[in-house]
This record gives C-alpha cells, sequence and structure tokens, in this order.
C-alpha cells in the first residue's frame, strides 16, 4: 500500500497536479530585474545578491552569487543593530542584535512590491528592545540605464521606548569572488 502511495504522490506531482509548492515551502522571496537578484530568507532573517546575467564579455558569470548564501542559508552576510541605553551617572547600556535573530519579532514578514516605476523592494520590520527596525532591499528594474545592475539595503527605525536611546546598524557583506573562500 505504501509502494502505491508513493508511487501516486510522485506520478501526480510529475504531472503538476499537485504543485511543488504544496509540498515544499518556499524558503525565499526574490526580486530581481533581468541582471541581478536580492533574496531574502522567508523569514526575514537574512538576505544574498545573485547574478542572473553576468559581464557579457565573460562567458562564464551568469547565475553567480555576489554574496555567499544557498548552501549556508545566507550566514555569513548579516546586519548589526546596536542599541544604546543611557543610564544615570552618564553610564550607557549597549547591546548589539543581529537583524532577524530571537532576540527579537517580526511584526510583518517579508514582503515584495513596486517601490515606484523604476525600484522593487522586499522589506520587513523587525522589532527589538523597543526599536522597531525597517529592512528594504532594492532593486532597480530599469535595465536601460546604467543604474541596473545594483541593491539599494536601507534601513530605517523608529524608538518606541519613553527613554531616548542611540541606535547604530552596521551591514556585513561576506563577498564571493571566485571559488575560493580562502
Amino acid at each position: 500500500m505504501k509502494r502505491i502511495l508513493a508511487f501516486f504522490l510522485t506520478v501526480c506531482l510529475c504531472l503538476g497536479i499537485i504543485p511543488a509548492g504544496a509540498v515544499f515551502a518556499n524558503d525565499k522571496l526574490t526580486a530581481e530585474n533581468g541582471y541581478i537578484a536580492v533574496s531574502s530568507a522567508a523569514d526575514g532573517s537574512s538576505f544574498g545578491i545573485n547574478t542572473l546575467k553576468g559581464n557579457p564579455s565573460k562567458r562564464f558569470d551568469d547565475n553567480k552569487p555576489l554574496l555567499y548564501d544557498g548552501d549556508d542559508k545566507f550566514s555569513t552576510s548579516y546586519t548589526t543593530v546596536r542599541i544604546e541605553k543611557y543610564l544615570a551617572n552618564n553610564q550607557k547600556d549597549i547591546r548589539d542584535y543581529v537583524y532577524g535573530s530571537s532576540k527579537g519579532t517580526f511584526e510583518t514578514p517579508p514582503h515584495k512590491y513596486a517601490l515606484n516605476e523604476e525600484n522593487d523592494v522586499i522589506e520587513s520590520v523587525w522589532t527589538v528592545d523597543g526599536v522597531k527596525i525597517t529592512q528594504q532591499l532594492i532593486i532597480n528594474k530599469n535595465t536601460a540605464t546604467n543604474h541596473g545592475g545594483y541593491v539599494n539595503i536601507r534601513y530605517k527605525y523608529v524608538n518606541n521606548n519613553q527613554e531616548s536611546v542611540g541606535v547604530g546598524v552596521r551591514i556585513l557583506l561576506d563577498t564571493k569572488i571566485a571559488e575560493n573562500d580562502g
């Protein structure tokens, strides 16, 4: 009986009767313009950037990651958010958080939308220690200009604490150059 059921499900999947998305959850959200793509993990915790069409004068640079991603689940490129709370006697409580880590919560899951006629964005909103941080991964759709091959990474924040806080953002991009990480 198990073999018959397995065979039936395999045939249905191959024929498209059961869409693959119903079986395997999509683990990332992608925006692209034909030359470059930016992908966000489905939970918003990390992102990667890849070429689609590389340099026309090079034969083998299409579909290449610009940041380490895929196998390492985007783990080597990340954003650190520093929150400084001011205490009595000129003391500070300084805490660093990795954007999207379990220390905070996502208010809205990542979603993709058109920012304007020339830009798509993948946006997520994450709150930690009373500060709401919005991450936008913006890609230019207009490939007819010199600006067609970039991804803009933008952060905005709102302090929801009663007291003032200092907020700093550091983005670490682990570029993938050739096949040798060493």
